[in-house]
């Protein structure tokens, strides 16, 4: 399990990516559908990302050189 500053760190983590999220559907205009879509890619990613974090599941993770 995480401790306190860990747990502070992915409470934190989620708050900024939901302000980039806000940010991104109020200041650029998209259609309905890609605002849509695009919730559905960022809800995704968040949940294999805490997947990974809490260890239920060992995702690989693709490495930029």
């Amino acid at each position: 399990m995480l401790d306190g500053i860990a747990m502070l760190e992915l409470l934190l983590s989620i708050a900024l990516l939901g302000l980039i999220v806000w940010l991104i559907e109020t200041y650029i205009p998209m259609s309905p559908p890609f605002l849509t879509i695009f919730r559905v890619v960022v809800g995704i990613c968040l949940i294999l990302w805490l997947l990974r974090v809490f260890g239920v599941a060992d995702i690989p993770v693709p490495r930029l050189r």
